[in-house]
C-alpha cells in the first residue's frame, strides 16, 4: 500500500458509520444521528419511544467498573439537574444506565446556534437586544442558584440561542451544561501547549485561586458575557493561558470606549458589566436576582419609560433611583408548592464541586507563574468523571452521596393546557412572566388549566402594565398608555447686537386730564 493513499484511507475510516446508529438504548431511545462528540461521550439525535419525541441523547464513554461511588453520584447529580424547570434552562427528560452498563442523559433537542457564534458574527449587539438576552440567562441561573446549583463554567459556548418566532425580538435562550464536571484537559479556545480546569476567559478570580465558589462566581461570568455582547471584544486579550489567568487576578477590565470607541450604551449598563467583574466578590451583585433587578431598571431607560437611570450597590444589593420600581422575581424559597419536586430529605442542600486542592495562590511573580504551569500539568493527568461537550449538558459532584437516589424520576400527572391569545395596542409589545421573556404580541400562550399567570406587557415609549391571565380567557387585548413627555418651552433669545425697543408709554384715554388742552 502506497504512502500517498494512507491519508485518504484515514479520512474514510473517520467517516465510518457509528455502530450505535439505529440501535435502541435502554429500550426506549432510538439513535438516529451523531451530532457532536465530547471528551468522554457523544451526543446523538434520538427518538424517544413510544412518544416519538426527538431528544438529544448524551451517551457517556464511562462505566462504573472499579468505582462503586460513581453510580451513587451519577444518580444524585442527575436528579438535581432534572429538577431545573426554568424555561431558559435546557430540560433533562430522562437519565439512567442501560442493561449494557451505559450511562446516558436524554435532553431537550435544540435547533439554533450558540451565543459564542452570535458574538463572533454579530457583536456588538444593540443594548436592547443584549439586555433581552441577558435577562433570560440570568433568570435561568437565578432558579439554579435558588436550588443550590452553581453553573461554574458559564460561557457563550454554553448558551444556546433558538427562536420562538421570526425576528430577533423572538430570540429565546437555553442555558446548558449546568453543574459541569469538566475533564481536566485541553481547552480548545486557548493555547495548545497548556492545560486548564475550566474556561480561563470566563473564570472568576476565586476560581483561579481555587477558593470556594458561590453564586457570585456565575455573576462574574455573566459580566464577561455582557461585556462581549456590548463591545464585540473580550475583557482581556486572548493569548496564552497564563496571561489570561493573571489578568483575571490583577487586571481591571478596560472601559467600553477603550476597547471599542464606536459603542454607545447607557452608562448604567456599562456599570452593570463592570460591577459584575469586580475582583473582590463582595463588591459584585450579591445574587443573580440583584443583577436582574439592575438589568430591568436599564431596560426601562432603553424603552423610554424613564430618563437616565443611575444605579449603585450597598452591600451587594442594588439601590434604585427614588420612584423607580421594577417587578420582583419569584424565588423558589418564596413558593409554597414546588411543581415536579421530589422529597429533598436525602439530598444535600448545596451541592459543591469536588476539585483538586491547590497548595497555594497564584501571584504575579515568575515563581508563582511556574507553579501554575506545574499545577496545570499535574491536573491534566487526572481524569475526573465528566460529561463534556461545548454546548452539551452535564452535572457536578456533591459532597454527599446518598444511597437511595438510583431511581428514574417519576412521570408527573398529565396537565391539560389551554391556549390564551394575547394582543396589544400598540402591537409588537413584549410579554414577560416572572422575569422570563415569553415573546411579542400577538402571542398565543399555553397555560395549565386552572392556573393564573401575572404577565408584564411593555413597549418602547409606553407605560408597562401587569395583567392577570386566566385559562377562562381565550382572547385578551391589552392597551398601553403612551408615555407623556413634558413640553419644553424654548425661551426667546435676542440676536447679538439687536437694539432693545424702548417701552411705549401707555395712556388710558378714559383717565385723561379733562383740563389738559
Amino acid at each position: 500500500m502506497s504512502e500517498g493513499k494512507e491519508p485518504t484511507l484515514a479520512k474514510e475510516a473517520k467517516r465510518a458509520v457509528d455502530p450505535l446508529i439505529g440501535k435502541v438504548l435502554a429500550g426506549r431511545f432510538k439513535l438516529l444521528e451523531l451530532i457532536a462528540r465530547g471528551g468522554m461521550g457523544k451526543i446523538y439525535k434520538a427518538e424517544q419511544q413510544p412518544l416519538g419525541r426527538l431528544v438529544a441523547l448524551k451517551v457517556l464513554d464511562i462505566t462504573d467498573e472499579g468505582d462503586g461511588e460513581f453510580r451513587k453520584r451519577f444518580f444524585l447529580e442527575a436528579s438535581l439537574c432534572s429538577r431545573l424547570s426554568h424555561p431558559n434552562t435546557v430540560r433533562v427528560f430522562d437519565y439512567g444506565c442501560s442493561e449494557d452498563g451505559v450511562y446516558f442523559f436524554a435532553m431537550e433537542y435544540l435547533e439554533g446556534a450558540t451565543l459564542h457564534r452570535l458574538i463572533h458574527t454579530e457583536a456588538p449587539l444593540a443594548p436592547e437586544r443584549a439586555v433581552r438576552l441577558m435577562r433570560q440567562i440570568c433568570g435561568a441561573l437565578a432558579e439554579a442558584h435558588d436550588r443550590g446549583i452553581i453553573h461554574r463554567d458559564l460561557k457563550p459556548a454554553n448558551v444556546f440561542v433558538t427562536n420562538h418566532g421570526e425576528g430577533i425580538e423572538n430570540e429565546f435562550i437555553k442555558v446548558v451544561d449546568f453543574g459541569l464536571v469538566k475533564e481536566l484537559g485541553l481547552d480548545s479556545e486557548l493555547s495548545k501547549t497548556g492545560h486548564v480546569l475550566g474556561s480561563p476567559m470566563y473564570m472568576s478570580p476565586e476560581q483561579v485561586n481555587n477558593d470556594n465558589v458561590d453564586q457570585r462566581t456565575d455573576v462574574y461570568a455573566v459580566g464577561m458575557i455582557l461585556y462581549a455582547l456590548l463591545t464585540g471584544k473580550t475583557a482581556f486579550k486572548r493569548g496564552n493561558m497564563l496571561a489570561v489567568l493573571m489578568a483575571q487576578l490583577h487586571k481591571q477590565p478596560p472601559s467600553f470606549a477603550e476597547v471599542n470607541p464606536s459603542v454607545q450604551v447607557p452608562e448604567a449598563l456599562e456599570w452593570i458589566a463592570l460591577t459584575a467583574l469586580e475582583k473582590d466578590r463582595e463588591k459584585r451583585f450579591a445574587s443573580m436576582h440583584e443583577l436582574l433587578k439592575a438589568l430591568k431598571a436599564v431596560d426601562k431607560e432603553l424603552r423610554g419609560e424613564v430618563r437616565t437611570v443611575s444605579l449603585r450597590l450597598e452591600e451587594g444589593l442594588v439601590v434604585l433611583p427614588e420612584g423607580l420600581e421594577v417587578s420582583e422575581e419569584i424565588r423558589l424559597s418564596d413558593m409554597t408548592t414546588k411543581r415536579l419536586a421530589r422529597p429533598d430529605s436525602d439530598l444535600p442542600s448545596s451541592p459543591t464541586l469536588v476539585t483538586p486542592t491547590l497548595t497555594g495562590r497564584i501571584t504575579s511573580s515568575p515563581t508563582a507563574a511556574m507553579g501554575l504551569f506545574t499545577f496545570l500539568g499535574v491536573v491534566a493527568g487526572v481524569l475526573l468523571v465528566s460529561v463534556i461537550l461545548g454546548g452539551a449538558y452535564t452535572l457536578f459532584y456533591a459532597n454527599e452521596t446518598p444511597e437511595q437516589v438510583q431511581e428514574l424520576p417519576k412521570v408527573p400527572p398529565k396537565v391539560e393546557m389551554v391556549t390564551v391569545s394575547v394582543r396589544s395596542d400598540p402591537p409588537a409589545a413584549e410579554v414577560d412572566r416572572e422575569g422570563v421573556y415569553l415573546g411579542v404580541t400577538p402571542l398565543k400562550l399555553r397555560i395549565p388549566e386552572g392556573e393564573v399567570w401575572m404577565v408584564e406587557v411593555k413597549a418602547p415609549n409606553y407605560i408597562s402594565r401587569t395583567v392577570r391571565l386566566t385559562t377562562d380567557q381565550e382572547d385578551i387585548n391589552i392597551t398601553l398608555d403612551a408615555v407623556v413627555k413634558p413640553t419644553v418651552v424654548k425661551p426667546v433669545v435676542k440676536q447679538p447686537g439687536e437694539p432693545e425697543e424702548p417701552p411705549k408709554e401707555w395712556v388710558n384715554e378714559e383717565l385723561r386730564d379733562p383740563w389738559e388742552q
